[in-house]
């Protein structure tokens, strides 16, 4: 399966006040809320972002950023205190992505002993790990207990699908979510993100295995699948379904409207952008760009 319908973004203090009807409306289906940090520090904008997202009705799961070099047991105080203490649809998740400078011994036998205890304090939800297969394979060894967890993947790629760690490689074990994208993708801004760049995820299923696999009510939005590219030499025709649409000098919302085309007015396509929020190229000119669809809802038409 390489057509992943089900995506949604991961944020952190780091992406600031974020507006979660953009964020929807770009056609995430679920959210990922960092909760905590360390031992001690709460994420500045958790309450705010669960109050947010549970408005809203987008599936949100949350996570905590573990530091092999605190005090393992705060850490899982402070998190289980977390979990049990608020409504969530998806999965509680540690961010497994420093060693603080530990030798790989000691990162193991913190992460070990925080892994059991929370798995224990946060029961019964099963807790997931975040981690890239780079960082997990250099700097812990086979732990014998990691690949028993969910697994939600950090694999920067436009591949078809994620390097995986070897543990749970090995044990024939696969992905539960996977993030494909963070760091100077600059799709920040068209998520609703103060920050450049946001982390992108999918979901390793299909819609229906999604709700039925965290029991959501309701339908889960899947944006309509994109035109296929035009041919060589071929430019096919489409025209305005809605009464109007704007035309911007590149895509993404936050781009400068240059013009504008009314229903029923038939252009040309010449190219096509993006998987959840759709973008086609129209007519001859390299700065002319219209929505295809967006949030969930077709806007050109094939003629």
């Amino acid at each position: 399966m390489t057509n992943y319908e089900v995506t949604g973004i991961d944020v952190s203090k780091w992406q600031r006040e974020i507006d979660w009807h953009k964020a929807l409306g770009a056609g995430i289906s679920f959210a990922f809320i960092r909760a905590s940090e360390g031992n001690k520090q709460v994420d500045p904008y958790f309450e705010r972002n669960m109050a947010e997202t549970g408005r809203l009705g987008i599936p949100r799961g949350i996570y905590h950023f573990f530091k092999p070099g605190k005090d393992w047991r705060k850490q899982v105080e402070l998190f289980s205190a977390l979990v049990v203490g608020n409504d969530f649809e998806l999965d509680a998740a540690v961010d497994v992505e420093s060693d603080d400078g530990l030798s790989k011994n000691d990162t193991n036998n913190a992460l070990a002993k925080f892994v059991r205890w929370a798995e224990e304090a946060i029961a019964p939800r099963k807790l997931t790990i975040y981690t890239s297969a780079g960082f997990f394979n250099a700097r812990l060894p086979l732990t014998g207990y990691a690949w028993r967890c969910p697994l939600w993947i950090a694999s920067w790629t436009t591949g078809a699908n994620p390097t995986l760690p070897r543990e749970w490689r090995d044990h024939k074990k696969t992905w539960q979510f996977w993030q494909h994208s963070s760091k100077n993708n600059g799709l920040g801004p068209e998520y609703g993100v103060a920050t450049k760049s946001v982390g992108l995820n999918r979901y390793n299923g299909s819609p229906a295995q999604f709700k039925a696999a965290y029991r959501l009510p309701g339908d889960i939005p899947v944006p309509p699948a994109p035109p296929p590219p035009p041919p060589a030499g071929e430019a096919p025709l489409y025209k305005v379904l809605p009464a109007s649409l704007h035309i911007f000098d590149h895509p993404g919302v936050s781009a400068p409207i240059v013009g504008e085309i009314q229903h029923d007015q038939v252009v040309q396509l010449h190219d096509v952008m993006g998987l959840d929020e759709v973008w086609v190229k129209i007519g001859s000119h390299p700065d002319r760009w219209v929505l295809h669809s967006y949030n969930g809802q077709k806007l050109l038409g094939r003629v």
